[in-house]
């Protein structure tokens, strides 16, 4: 056999153990894993030293997000540009939160238009806003039948009709494991949420870890695990910002932890904690939910090497420095968001595990099984997609400005690093080089995911 791309000499690794040897390539997709040397191919990339791995799933992004009065910077090109450089070849977006079944439709293939430039592969989450005229049965049948099989709901945000009660969750929640679609949440508790924003001592972006506290996440994450638990449904809590959050329902859920109920957690919580929105700067950390304390932070990172979170997504949503500074005085107005895309490989490597199966695990196996893309992505078995990162575990770097992307700053800079992407491969394609992303304007595909049955 002559390959169309050979991997060579790189230790491979798709699950818990290393192949020593080649990766070869044909059209889009993987044909062989072999020794090193046992086929030939019209063209070799040098892997000696490197990790070869799946391609990042990233499965919480807000590329061209609509708040009303401003939209997250990256656009799907310029989102999924920052992502190749990160080593991510798969990413899921949002739909519109939506309460009106006539409007469901339309907001699929509105989101489907604009995500039409994508460099890289993509799907979305249906996403749901507060009191929908639909039943839960309703939308489970419609989510099937457009291949969107997770839905998004939030506990929060009430003030802005997107909070979803607790009734409709729970009958949702029954319904996922039986129907095979993932039930996403935003758990924070409104009330708690509300009456400290009524009590506040000032609006500063200091005091939104005070006015969204640890305990509205933990609160509504209780509940949360409680209707999972009795129901045995497919739960998928997103951002966990708070180490003691993971801490309690670790404790008190671990027979439904990683079996019937997932906890997500985004490189911004186990990297930064709350003294940062303490600065001159600290408009520019204010994301939601908030960064926490450094022990919280510490009992997260705990929780991730415990294998008690298990994926990470970005939750990738940048907003102009200006449109930031402009309510800088009240995070009541201020857009919510930092721009995190890129940057989880070297900042897991670097805080949380050098090893490279956790790196697959958390950022390619796992959530490609949880969002039923796999084995097509998170894994390099023959004949699925040949979406591929190439890392050097050991190169060492410290992030500077944001050079993918629109972003117009990072939230990591100054960080030093251990851990760097060398080549991004996508369906076959070198998409980056270690210095230039290739991947052409709408290169990206749509995917369409059947039921997904996590048991």
């Amino acid at each position: 056999m002559t390959s169309e791309l050979c991997l060579r000499n790189g230790s491979i690794l798709s699950g818990t153990c290393y192949i020593n040897g080649d990766l070869h390539i044909n059209g889009d997709k993987i044909a062989a894993i072999t020794r090193t040397g046992e086929f030939d191919s019209k063209k070799y990339i040098d892997c000696t030293d490197l990790i070869v791995m799946p391609g990042f799933v990233d499965p919480h992004v807000h590329f061209q997000l609509d708040v009303g009065k401003y939209t997250s910077l990256d656009d799907f090109s310029s989102g999924s540009e920052a992502a190749i450089s990160g080593g991510v070849t798969t990413f899921i977006d949002f739909t519109q939160p939506v309460n009106r079944y006539s409007e469901v439709v339309k907001s699929i293939n509105d989101r489907k238009k604009a995500a039409k430039n994508s460099r890289v592969d993509y799907s979305f989450h249906l996403t749901l806003a507060g009191d929908p005229d639909f039943t839960p049965e309703k939308i489970v049948d419609l989510a099937i039948r457009e291949g969107l099989t997770s839905i998004k709901v939030f506990t929060a945000y009430g003030d802005s009709d997107r909070r979803i009660d607790d009734g409709y969750l729970n009958r949702l929640i029954e319904l996922s494991g039986k129907a095979g679609v993932v039930v996403l949440v935003h758990a924070e508790n409104d009330e708690i949420i509300k009456h400290n924003m009524k009590t506040a001592k000032s609006y500063m972006p200091q005091e939104l870890p005070n006015i969204r506290n640890t305990k509205s996440e933990m609160l509504d994450a209780i509940k949360i695990a409680t209707i999972t638990a009795k129901s045995k449904g497919q739960c998928y809590m997103v951002h966990v910002s708070s180490g003691e959050t993971v801490e309690f329902l670790s404790e008190h859920f671990e027979k439904i932890l990683n079996k019937y109920l997932f906890l997500e957690t985004c490189p911004q919580y186990f990297s930064l904690n709350k003294e940062y929105l303490s600065g001159e700067d600290g408009f520019l950390y204010t994301c939601c939910p908030p960064l926490r304390s450094e022990l919280e932070r510490k009992k997260l990172l705990r929780g991730l090497r415990s294998e008690n979170v298990g994926t990470i997504g970005t939750d990738h949503c940048p907003f102009k420095i200006e449109e930031k500074r402009e309510n800088m005085d009240d995070i009541r107005k201020i857009p919510f968001g930092i721009g995190s895309i890129g940057f989880t490989y070297s900042l897991f490597r670097t805080l949380v595990s050098e090893s490279p199966v956790d790196v697959v695990n958390k950022l390619s196996k796992t959530p490609a099984v949880l969002m039923g893309l796999y084995p097509e992505k998170g894994s390099l078995l023959p004949g699925t997609d040949a979406d591929v990162v190439i890392v050097d575990p050991e190169k060492e770097w410290t992030v500077t400005k944001t050079i993918f992307g629109k972003s117009e700053y990072s939230p990591f800079e100054g960080m030093h690093l251990k851990g760097k992407i060398e080549f991004t491969i996508s369906r076959g394609e070198v998409v980056f080089d270690g210095k230039k992303v290739a991947a052409k304007e709408g290169s990206g595909k749509f995917i369409k995911r059947d039921k997904i049955f996590w048991r």
